[in-house]
Protein backbone atom coordinates (compact mmCIF):
# COMPACT_ATOMS: atom_id res chain seq x y z
CA UNK A 1 0.00 0.00 0.00
CA UNK A 2 2.83 2.26 0.46
CA UNK A 3 4.34 1.73 -2.62
CA UNK A 4 1.25 2.77 -4.17
CA UNK A 5 0.51 5.91 -2.16
CA UNK A 6 4.73 6.32 -3.19
CA UNK A 7 3.41 6.47 -7.19
CA UNK A 8 0.92 9.09 -6.25
CA UNK A 9 3.22 11.19 -4.19
CA UNK A 10 5.96 10.91 -7.02
CA UNK A 11 3.15 12.08 -9.13
CA UNK A 12 2.38 15.10 -7.56
CA UNK A 13 4.93 18.69 -7.65
CA UNK A 14 6.18 21.07 -5.11
CA UNK A 15 3.55 23.36 -5.62
CA UNK A 16 0.84 20.68 -5.63
CA UNK A 17 1.97 19.61 -2.35
CA UNK A 18 1.68 23.09 -0.69
CA UNK A 19 -1.75 24.16 -2.19
CA UNK A 20 -3.25 20.78 -0.59
CA UNK A 21 -1.74 21.73 2.40
CA UNK A 22 -3.03 24.73 2.71
CA UNK A 23 -6.10 23.62 1.65
CA UNK A 24 -6.05 20.85 4.05
CA UNK A 25 -4.82 23.40 6.84
CA UNK A 26 -8.38 25.63 5.96
CA UNK A 27 -10.72 22.26 5.72
CA UNK A 28 -9.05 21.48 9.53
CA UNK A 29 -9.82 25.02 10.53
CA UNK A 30 -13.57 25.09 9.48
CA UNK A 31 -13.88 21.78 10.92
CA UNK A 32 -12.77 22.79 14.25
CA UNK A 33 -15.07 25.94 13.91
CA UNK A 34 -17.91 23.58 12.93
CA UNK A 35 -17.37 21.58 16.14
CA UNK A 36 -17.30 24.08 18.36
CA UNK A 37 -20.53 25.73 16.64
CA UNK A 38 -22.15 22.30 17.26
CA UNK A 39 -21.13 22.56 20.72
CA UNK A 40 -22.35 26.03 21.43
CA UNK A 41 -25.89 24.63 20.21
CA UNK A 42 -25.38 21.29 21.84
CA UNK A 43 -25.59 23.71 24.92
CA UNK A 44 -28.48 25.97 24.45
CA UNK A 45 -30.48 22.84 23.64
CA UNK A 46 -29.85 21.88 26.65
CA UNK A 47 -30.48 24.76 28.31
CA UNK A 48 -33.75 25.21 26.22
CA UNK A 49 -34.65 22.35 27.45
CA UNK A 50 -34.25 23.26 31.15
CA UNK A 51 -35.80 25.92 30.81
CA UNK A 52 -39.35 24.33 29.42
CA UNK A 53 -39.08 22.06 31.88
CA UNK A 54 -38.91 24.38 34.63
CA UNK A 55 -41.87 26.80 32.81
CA UNK A 56 -44.01 23.32 32.96
CA UNK A 57 -43.45 23.09 36.60
CA UNK A 58 -44.16 26.90 36.97
CA UNK A 59 -47.41 26.24 35.21
CA UNK A 60 -48.81 23.41 35.93
CA UNK A 61 -48.30 25.14 39.83
CA UNK A 62 -50.25 28.19 38.87
CA UNK A 63 -52.87 25.91 37.84
CA UNK A 64 -52.81 23.79 40.25
CA UNK A 65 -53.04 26.65 43.18
CA UNK A 66 -55.45 28.81 40.37
CA UNK A 67 -57.98 25.91 39.33
CA UNK A 68 -59.85 25.88 42.75
CA UNK A 69 -59.91 29.10 42.79
CA UNK A 70 -61.29 29.56 39.29
CA UNK A 71 -64.14 26.86 39.95
CA UNK A 72 -65.16 28.10 43.28
CA UNK A 73 -65.34 31.59 41.40
CA UNK A 74 -67.49 30.09 38.74
CA UNK A 75 -69.70 28.43 41.34
CA UNK A 76 -68.08 24.54 40.66
CA UNK A 77 -67.14 23.97 43.96
CA UNK A 78 -67.00 24.26 47.91
CA UNK A 79 -65.27 27.30 49.13
CA UNK A 80 -61.72 27.41 49.23
CA UNK A 81 -59.58 26.55 52.37
CA UNK A 82 -58.93 30.23 52.95
CA UNK A 83 -61.77 31.20 55.22
CA UNK A 84 -63.71 33.37 52.43
CA UNK A 85 -66.87 32.30 51.50
CA UNK A 86 -68.70 33.71 48.51
CA UNK A 87 -71.31 35.33 50.05
CA UNK A 88 -68.30 37.56 51.47
CA UNK A 89 -66.50 37.80 47.75
CA UNK A 90 -70.12 38.90 46.41
CA UNK A 91 -70.99 41.36 49.40
CA UNK A 92 -67.74 42.73 49.17
CA UNK A 93 -68.76 43.56 45.53
CA UNK A 94 -71.92 44.72 45.90
CA UNK A 95 -71.05 46.75 49.06
CA UNK A 96 -68.81 49.16 46.65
Amino acid sequence: MSETTYSVDAQLTDSQWQRLEEENEILRASNIQLCQEIQAMDRRHVNQEALVACYGQIFERIHAETGPIISYWNGYSDAPSSGISRNDVDGAASSE
